[in-house]
């Protein structure tokens, strides 16, 4: 384990400093990327990291047999197959030639299959596959059309992805230890994982000069390397281990960039279509338009996160975050010897749909038909979808905070195994009950004493039938135990979620209107707390209550909600010239006109303003009147 930490280590420091050298080379040559068009950085930035990332990664290969040769005590094993070190050096020779001189997507593309033709003619292929680790299927002859498919996508993923400062550089780096990890737990041999380490520790040491605002650009030489190399390491582990890998796990890996590039391609594929169908026939036309599909455009996922107001560096970090997450999911699936991956997959699928309909694909018609999810869209596309993504959060939570409690941080590997392997299935009846409780039909903001039986209810029940789905599954002894836990730690935390919105929410009203006028409430009985909730609520009135009048001496000096009784209305004067009253509400029409007469003559010398608040119903006549 320390020999390829070090072999990481090595990496990184070499592409650290190989990386400006580079850049100041392709300063002074001027082999940079220009501005404009489709670009959104605004000064001149050498392109040419592919270059770092190589002779990194390559240096590091050399260093690691060195180190073999001279002492026994490194044993890294490293081989490069002939099939991928000829299909990366085709791959970087093209990218690099298209980052110095741009060359059409068709050309591109067409060095792409040469190079899974290299790999797949030295015998690296798919021969078995098995979509979720239960039915194995011999692909036969679709062996070879089925691998050169996966390394193009691969490799163009990462490559279309490369538009933000350090976003290809950090998926890259987030699926090469996640495939190191996944590898490792399978068993596999070290080699693979070591070029997988070495990989990551030169995007590594490549991001911290590629991070936003960037000094040097991976270019295509370089995104495309990251793809090809993870897409031909998968291939090759898969034919290691002696059986088939399900196709879940490099589909979770890979996800959010194999997601981008489908999307862009259909989406691009639909506007050729309509731009064909103007037009007659013509095979030449048609050849011409479809490979528009492989050029590029600033409608990506990450342009979209732009366009909706995020920052550079917020947008980038929200697709690390995702990338994690997917990859956690993956390592998950593979420990919980891939059970429950479908319902994961599912999952995934789901909230992949949500979040590019959240992005506004017009033109893709599948997004514009309500007919599709009509019911996931009613529930999850609702204006309490981030409350629903917190309650799948704390499900989470109190899920393993009560089997770290309850083992008291030791247990064995098959207690943890079971427990990996009923956390998607306990997941998913837990906040299937939240739904089936209407729980994202109120407005939490709002929450009052009486939504909290409902509330506690629903983690009840949520908790009960997680139990009853859990005792079919073989469970280890105490399983009883654990789920009276996991019901008072999900309790704790679904109340404290639920009134951290009402505080925020309160948070939110108390903060100040710049522009607002100061008042006094007369009155702090039940009707002047209606008043100030009011006056917090609706801050387009742009009233701000400043405190509250009461001849009641009993509430000088308290608070309601927060807001100070300041005195009684003998104290009005001095109040009045102590705080920034511009207006005074009378709350109630309880207080009696001779109450309010030495209050109305001096608010009269003062140039105030008197408002009165009423609450009333009155009966709608003459309706047709006001319809016409």
């Amino acid at each position: 384990m320390l020999s390829y930490l070090l072999l990481t280590a090595i990496a990184f420091c070499l592409s650290f400093v190989i990386t400006p050298i580079i850049r100041n080379a392709a300063l002074h040559l001027g082999l940079v990327d220009k501005p404009g068009g489709r670009k959104i950085h605004r000064l001149p930035v050498p392109r040419v990291g592919g270059l770092s990332l190589v002779l990194s990664m390559f240096l590091t290969i050399l260093i690691a047999h060195e180190l073999e040769w001279i002492s026994d005590r490194f044993a890294f094993d490293i081989e490069i197959p002939s099939g991928m070190l000829w299909g990366i050096i085709t791959i970087f020779l093209m990218g690099l030639y298209d980052d110095l001189r741009p060359v059409p997507a068709w050309l591109k593309l067409l060095f792409q299959f040469g190079a899974a033709g290299i790999a797949v003619y030295s015998g690296i292929r798919f021969d078995v596959t098995s979509p979720l680790g239960e039915v194995t299927i011999d692909l036969g002859l679709f062996a070879v059309p089925v691998t050169v498919l996966w390394i193009i996508v691969v490799t163009n993923a990462f490559n279309l992805i490369d538009g933000l400062d350090g976003l290809a550089a950090g998926l890259g780096i987030i699926a090469a230890i996640t495939s190191a990890t996944i590898f490792g737990l399978l068993g596999a041999t070290p080699s693979d994982s070591a070029l997988l380490l070495i990989l990551g520790g030169a995007l590594a040491g490549f991001l911290r000069h590629n991070f936003y605002p960037a000094s040097i650009f991976l270019g295509d030489s370089g995104s495309q390397i990251i793809g090809f190399t993870l897409a031909i390491l998968s291939i090759a582990e898969s034919q290691k281990l002696g059986h088939a890998l399900p196709a879940v796990i490099p589909f979770l890996i890979f996800g959010l960039p194999i997601l981008d590039v489908l999307l862009s391609m259909f989406r691009r594929a639909l506007k050729t279509g309509e731009l064909q169908n103007r037009r007659s026939f013509s095979p030449m036309r048609w050849v011409h338009t479809s490979m528009r599909m492989f050029e590029s455009d600033r409608d990506h996922v990450h342009h979209r996160l732009l366009t909706m107001g995020l920052t550079h560096r917020v947008a980038v970090l929200m697709l690390y975050a995702l990338a994690s997450g997917l990859s956690l999911l993956a390592v998950i699936t593979v420990i919980a010897d891939y059970r429950n991956a479908g319902a994961i997959l599912l999952i995934v699928f789901l909230v992949a749909y949500v979040g590019i309909s959240k992005l506004g694909y017009d033109e893709i018609a599948l997004l514009r038909t309500r007919a599709l999810l009509q019911w996931g869209e009613r529930v999850v596309l609702t204006r309490l979808a981030a409350l629903a993504t917190l309650d799948l959060t704390l499900i989470a939570i109190a899920y393993w905070l009560t089997f770290i409690l309850k083992y008291e941080g030791i247990w064995s590997s098959a207690s943890l195994n079971w427990y990996l392997q009923m956390f998607p299935l306990v997941s998913i009846i837990q906040f299937s009950v939240f739904l089936g409780f209407g729980l994202y039909r109120g407005i939490w903001r709002a929450m009052g004493s009486s939504d909290l039986l409902p509330l506690s209810l629903a983690v009840a029940f949520a908790v009960l039938f997680s139990h009853v789905a859990a005792v079919i599954q073989k469970p280890p002894s105490g399983i009883g135990s654990f789920f009276a836990m996991d019901w008072v730690v999900l309790q704790v935390l679904v109340l404290a979620g639920r009134r951290a919105i009402v505080l925020l929410a309160h948070l939110h009203r108390r903060g100040p209107l710049p522009k607002a006028v100061g008042v006094l409430i007369y009155g702090a009985g039940r009707r002047g707390e209606s008043v100030l909730r009011e006056l917090r609520e609706n801050r387009g009135l742009d009233l701000c209550p400043t405190g509250f009048v009461d001849d009641d001496p009993t509430l000088v000096g308290l608070k309601i909600n927060g807001v100070s009784v300041l005195g009684s209305t003998h104290d009005l004067s001095s109040i009045i010239s102590t705080q920034k009253v511009s207006a005074i509400i009378i709350s109630t029409p309880k207080i009696s006109a001779e109450r309010l007469i030495p209050v109305a003559k001096l608010c009269s010398e003062q140039r105030i303003p008197v408002l009165r608040c009423d609450f009333q119903l009155e009966r709608l006549t003459n309706l047709g009147r006001v319809v016409h």
